[in-house]
């Protein structure tokens, strides 16, 4: 599959959650892709970080959709590999 990237500050504007299998930010170094996702990943370079849970957030509302789901931190290789089997979105700004 692919990733698709969006820039929010270009008026460009999210896929509904429905049209993606997760979200993909990266690391401050790019070492690293932080995926969020419904789907239980495992494999060599994928870690899991934790279930997403509401009263870790100040405003649940916004994130309502993603309660329930898995937080992973995955090597740049692992996430090639991923990306070849599912869709996932990230949210690129402008600098």
């Amino acid at each position: 599959m692919t990733t698709y990237n969006y820039c929010p500050e270009m008026n460009q504007s999210k896929p509904h959650h429905k049209f993606y299998d997760g979200e993909v930010k990266a690391s401050y170094n790019w070492k690293y892709q932080y995926i969020v996702t419904p789907l239980e990943l495992k494999g060599r370079g994928i870690t899991l970080q934790g279930v997403i849970d509401p009263k870790n957030y100040i405003s649940a509302e916004r994130i309502a959709y993603k309660i329930g789901w898995n937080e992973y931190k995955v090597t740049n290789n692992a996430f090639a590999k991923l990306e070849q089997q599912y869709k996932f979105v990230r949210e690129e700004l402008l600098d």
